[in-house]
């Protein structure tokens, strides 16, 4: 067994046995007790500032759970050990390739009315009808103002990959 292995095993060892810890806190006859809730993963990640230190995270982890479901042990640790983020868009140059599109004032990041002066200029816009356009723009407007993490109304690289990365 290789490093890597054996660190991945001590780590499962771990998570097993915070998992059982979960589990024992759980009030007695409050249904299946190889089972935590939802809840309790949460108030750990909250407890643990997760939701301010890996916001991305930590809203996968929220998005990745059914609320009704109570978590096994299993899907307990595949959930903090696998998280299921495509791979494959880590090839950064084309990611890179692909941000740069949109980023046409070489700024490092890019805003909804950059966004939108190239969309203008698509043959789906152009095709579309004066009122079909305003909803579209406002619908990009409210897609922006989720997506940005500050008040900076610009995108950046990091949450570029994001997007891409969550959409998949």
């Amino acid at each position: 067994m290789n490093k890597v292995d054996k660190e991945e095993e001590s780590l499962r060892d771990d998570l097993k046995k915070l998992f059982q810890l979960l589990k024992s806190e759980k009030p007695q006859g409050s249904g299946n007790n190889d089972e935590i809730e939802k809840s309790t993963l949460m108030a750990l990640m909250l407890y643990l500032d997760l939701q301010k230190n890996e916001p991305e995270f930590f809203d996968y982890v929220k998005d990745k759970l059914n609320s009704n479901t109570p978590i096994n042990e299993k899907t307990f640790i595949d959930i903090l050990l696998k998280p299921e983020i495509s791979f494959q868009n880590l090839q950064t140059e084309k990611m890179a390739s692909y941000f740069k599109i949109f980023d046409t004032e070489k700024k490092g990041s890019f805003s909804c009315e950059d966004f939108m002066k190239l969309y203008r200029e698509s043959p789906e816009y152009k095709n579309m009808e004066p009122s079909q356009r305003s909803d579209v723009e406002k619908q990009i407007q409210e897609s922006f103002d989720i997506m940005k993490k500050d008040s900076r109304n610009e995108i950046t690289p990091i949450e570029f990959y994001n997007i891409i990365n969550f959409n998949q």
